[in-house]
């Protein structure tokens, strides 16, 4: 298991496309001076997402799955990254 890190930022995410191996983790840590949230919205998975992400802070989720899965920033909808698991 591989832990790969992206960063919340107050342009979006760092990086917004990230591939890794099923079983691996992506930790999003917030290095923005304000709030962020992370919410997988495609496929809808079994996670209630981040909830509330204070600057300094991190939210990691474990992908088991093979897919393509979509996310965004709960605050700002704006901000949407995706994971590629293989």
């Amino acid at each position: 298991m591989s832990v790969h890190q992206v960063l919340i930022t107050g342009h979006g995410f760092s990086p917004r496309r990230v591939r890794i191996a099923a079983g691996d983790v992506v930790k999003f840590d917030n290095i923005d001076h304000t709030v962020h949230g992370v919410e997988i919205i495609s496929p809808t998975i079994l996670t209630p997402g981040s909830g509330d992400i204070q600057p300094g802070n991190s939210y990691s989720i474990r992908f088991p799955v093979i897919g393509f899965y979509v996310y965004h920033d709960a605050r700002f909808s704006q901000f949407v990254g995706t994971v590629r698991v293989v």
